[in-house]
């Protein structure tokens, strides 16, 4: 009767074992060096050897030439381990004998000699399915067994074997073939059989194993018996269901050029044959690689996507193998792999031309850089429309504060230096205790659609609010009139430490531009944290004017900037300030000068120059440097925290 090729074409010596040259050389020096370890533990998938090395170790050991690393394979030891009736090689499977009674029965003998051969070996298969109880019987064995026992353990699941047991064997991590060696070993068997057949057919095969040798007999075996012994590649194709994975490159071909009617009529005819969807994706993803190979070799030669096209549909090609077994069919799931490539590919010449608005996804039209977003239905005021050039003039220079603010009063700079390009109209938010607050079920003002610029203002009190002829005192103020002195701060005399905001300014004719640095203060002394905190030191401030605090924040930050951290922001800096504040007016537009933000990093990083000039001006550093040549490390040095 004859046997199947997996059991045939076993490797009965360390010469005819395929893939594992690492662990035959090791094993092979061992065993004529005389250096024999009491326990060995061999690691990898399933049918790459585990058991088969263990079988030639164990006829290696009890050969009656032996030990050597060539048995003889013809005396009654060999011949014994061949047929499996070799009384000193005990072979247990861990899977089916897992309680600790069953390991306690197994060590029983462990003490006698062997009966035939030179040692008694035992193989333990699958060991990491022994209980925890039964790692703990075998552990005191396995570390000191008698001189004529050898453990020989196998798994295919080293993390569930208990570090105690690794440490006490031997290990040796048997590898995965790769498909070329296991298609040559393939032909080999073939001709030995006498059989013909064709090199692509067992390529599919060796493929189709992943890494695994038996996995590869076994299916040579069926495709022996599919094709009446002639293994043809159509009809190794059909039993493996890959059919139409030849024709994947003109896929890649129709995705290219964004044919989409001819990448889907392409899925449609493959799906007539009933192929493996999986398979398909995999080798899209093999052709994809061999594209990217190309490319970075600059053999590239008539390749239909550019480099970055490749690497995002190998993305896409291996997020949907993960997928396909999500989708409701798989051949929904691989129309769904190709329309994403030909959504997610470059724009071709002028296919989406300048000032395209997508009206169904809402996205606006790109403004021009430095354009106005200010709305035409909202013109600007005179007074504030005469101070647009001289703003813009001076956004444009550079802010020098390499320094901390010292504990004088903040710098009161002209309106016509630092006022804003643009106010757009504000409109008016209720506070909790206005009439129209969201207690009362009236919507919030900026939760309602509007054509404007989409501005806040917070008035606890209608009474305070100002009337909206009202200029604030510094617009159109030269600087000689800023520096009047019923327009000064509070000397320094009566103001806290440094860093501290003076609470004797005079808040009610602030100049527009406060200062980056004077603005990071403030809200460190007024106790902002959380949401609110986070997105003032995104902004600026601009003016302090007439009990109105005026703001320039991002307008991304719009949606999140809710009415309760407006009501907490516009407490704390009321608190703080001289003369209380009742309105919050907020610009939402992009920042023209330096933020908390930038304030905050400039002074960590003078912090650590300072660190790093400290610590290199130790003594004991100059005296490690000195006496054993020492560097520093200048990224280790951190500022010591407050």
């Amino acid at each position: 009767m004859s046997q199947v090729l997996a059991r045939k074409y076993r490797p009965r010596n360390f010469d005819q074992l395929i893939g594992q040259d690492h662990v035959a050389q090791a094993l092979t020096n061992a065993l004529t060096n005389d250096r024999l370890h009491h326990a060995y533990l061999f690691v990898g998938t399933r049918g790459v050897g585990k058991t088969s090395i263990a079988r030639i170790l164990a006829r290696c050991l009890n050969c009656d030439t032996g030990p050597t690393p060539t048995p003889c394979l013809t005396c009654s030891a060999c011949q014994s381990i061949e047929a499996g009736r070799f009384v000193d090689l005990i072979e247990v499977d861990a899977a089916s004998r897992t309680k600790v009674e069953d390991t306690r029965e197994l060590l029983e003998n462990v003490q006698y000699a062997p009966s035939e051969g030179r040692f008694k070996v035992y193989l333990i298969d699958e060991v990491h399915m022994l209980s925890g109880h039964s790692f703990n019987a075998l552990l005191k064995t396995l570390e000191e067994p008698p001189a004529h026992v050898k453990f020989i353990l196998a798994t295919t699941d080293p993390q569930k074997v208990p570090m105690t047991v690794l440490s006490r064997c031997l290990q040796f991590r048997l590898r995965d073939l790769p498909s070329d060696r296991i298609a040559e070993h393939l032909a080999n068997i073939l001709t030995q059989e006498s059989l013909s057949f064709e090199s692509e057919a067992l390529d599919a095969i060796g493929r189709a194993a992943r890494g695994s040798i038996r996995d590869a007999l076994t299916l040579t075996d069926q495709a022996i018996a599919f094709t009446d012994g002639q293994v043809q590649t159509a009809a190794v194709q059909q039993m493996l269901g890959i059919q139409g994975q030849e024709g994947i490159h003109d896929l890649i071909v129709a995705i290219a050029s964004g044919d989409a009617q001819a990448a889907l009529d392409w899925v449609n005819a493959v799906a007539q044959v009933a192929p493996d969807w999986l398979g398909l994706i995999e080798v899209l993803q093999r052709a994809l690689h061999e594209q990217a190979l190309a490319f970075a070799l600059g053999q590239s030669g008539q390749n239909s996507m550019s480099a970055e096209v490749i690497q995002l549909n190998y993305q896409l090609a291996t997020q949907a193998y993960q997928e396909l077994p999500l989708a409701p069919e798989p051949k929904l799931g691989f129309e769904m792999l190709v329309l994403r490539m030909l959504a997610f590919r470059p724009a071709g010449q002028g296919e989406y031309p300048a000032g395209h608005s997508d009206s169904e996804s809402g996205t606006p039209d790109p403004k021009p850089e430095g354009a106005s977003e200010a709305p035409a239905a909202a013109p600007e005021s005179p007074s504030r429309s005469t101070q647009s050039e001289p703003a813009t003039a001076a956004s444009e220079q550079p802010l020098d504060r390499p320094e901390p603010i010292a504990p004088s009063a903040p710098e009161i700079v002209a309106a016509s230096e630092s006022a804003p390009a643009h106010t757009p109209v504000p409109t008016p938010v209720p506070t909790p205790g206005d009439e129209a607050s969201s207690d009362s079920g009236v919507d919030l003002p900026w939760h309602e659609d509007s054509d404007q610029e989409q501005e806040s203002v917070l008035e606890p009190n209608p009474e305070l609010e100002p009337e909206p002829e009202a200029t604030p005192a510094w617009v159109g103020s030269t600087p000689e009139e800023l520096n009047a002195p019923e327009l000064a701060v509070a000397s320094p005399e009566t103001t806290e430490p440094t860093r501290n905001v003076h609470a004797g300014a005079d808040v009610s004719a602030q100049a527009p531009n406060l200062g980056a640095e004077y603005f990071t203060d403030l809200l460190t002394q007024a106790g902002l944290d959380g949401m609110a905190l986070s997105i003032a030191r995104q902004g600026e401030l601009i003016a302090i004017s007439d009990g109105c605090l005026t703001l320039r924040l991002p307008p991304d930050n719009q949606s999140l900037f809710m009415d309760h951290h407006q009501q907490e922001m516009l407490q704390k800096l009321s608190s703080v300030l001289a003369a209380p504040v009742h309105r919050l007016l907020i610009d939402w537009s992009a920042a023209q000068g330096m933020t908390p933000n930038d304030v905050l990093h400039q002074r960590e990083q003078a912090a650590l120059v300072k660190a790093q000039m400290d610590f290199q001006s130790e003594p004991t550093v100059n005296w490690l440097q000195s006496q054993f040549d020492a560097t520093i490390d200048s990224d280790s040095v951190k500022p010591r925290s407050e």
